[in-house]
């Protein structure tokens, strides 16, 4: 069976993220452009939840975490962010997450200053900085489809297929890079670790995925995988 619409939509909303930051070459994307690179070490943070740093920020490199830390101490991961992502164009007095890069990450930063000020003069750059946070929200909008899905297995299969649109799926390949640790795949699905792991185990036994590596993940079934992201697990 062929993907649902929502599905589609999954994969929609990347196509039309990614076509949205190909078109982005105007005049914030110029002066990010221009900023002098930052590094992050693995688990060093960008910004902590409450900072009142006002930054638009460009991944050139890595993998970064946005997260929230709850009243019992656990941890919501809300979203990860990839090369050529954009993020903080939606803070208005301070950051209602944190950042954390999860591998080594180089980034671009332009204070939300610089932006307005430049704004007065070019009126085109408001525009840019509205595209930049309709990029935010579609990334969010797409991951929260992740989380809609009813049981483990639909939701694991649904973060697969996310990955799998923002790395490779578009080009026909099957091998993605698995920066993310188990931990980091509960703690933004809200399952716990143990069931991640028996749900990738589930999959590698009915060869619709593959682990040959720790950080590598085939695909060897793309439709059967989307059928289970839509909720058809009657023959699981």
């Amino acid at each position: 069976m062929l993907a649902s619409a929502e599905t589609a939509t999954l994969s929609n909303v990347h196509a039309s993220f990614a076509s949205t930051r190909r078109r982005s070459g105007g005049a914030i994307q110029d002066v990010l452009s221009r900023q002098p690179l930052r590094r992050l070490a693995p688990h060093e943070h960008l910004f902590h939840e409450g900072d009142r740093e006002r930054n638009i920020f460009r991944i050139e490199c890595g993998l970064v975490r946005l997260y929230k830390l709850l009243h019992d101490g656990r941890r919501q991961i809300i979203s990860f962010r990839y090369p050529g992502d954009v993020l903080g164009s939606d803070t208005l007095t301070e950051q209602c997450y944190s950042a954390e890069a999860v591998t080594d990450v180089t980034l671009r930063s332009l204070s939300r200053e610089a932006a307005h000020r430049r704004m007065k003069d070019e009126p085109a750059f408001g525009s840019e900085l509205f595209d930049l946070l309709s990029e935010e929200l579609a990334t969010t909008r797409s991951q929260i489809s992740v989380l809609n899905r009813r049981s483990a297995i639909e939701k694991l299969a649904a973060f697969i297929l996310d990955l799998w649109s923002r790395q490779v799926g578009k080009g026909g390949g099957n091998r993605l890079t698995l920066e993310l640790t188990r931990t980091d795949i509960a703690d933004f699905l809200g399952l716990t670790i143990e069931t991640v792991s028996r749900n990738l185990t589930k999959l590698r036994q009915r060869r619709i995925i593959d682990l040959s590596h720790i950080h590598t993940l085939v695909i060897l079934d793309g439709e059967r995988l989307k059928e289970l992201a839509n909720g058809d697990c009657e023959t699981w």
